[in-house]
């Protein structure tokens, strides 16, 4: 599951994404993999100056954006 926002910043482009990824061994092993789909994008994407990637856990289950949906936009919380 992807989720993706692109927003153009005058010449340059603002990339925000979040994704499932797989089990990684150390946090170090996960974020080498942000860093590397972060270079790769760059590369095929020079006007992408800003990348944000944000690791997705798979037993979520539901879509990301379905859930903020659900408990921010459509219930949201009363008074408090």
């Amino acid at each position: 599951m992807v989720s993706l926002v692109v927003l153009k910043w005058a010449d340059d482009l603002v990339v925000a994404i979040q994704a499932e990824l797989r089990s990684h061994a150390s946090t170090d092993d996960l974020v080498r993999t942000i860093n590397q789909i972060e270079t790769d994008l760059k590369s095929a994407f020079p006007s992408a100056k800003w990348i944000f990637l944000e690791p997705e856990l798979r037993e979520h289950a539901s879509h990301p954006l379905q859930i903020f949906w659900h408990r921010h936009v459509r219930h949201p919380a009363r008074g408090s």
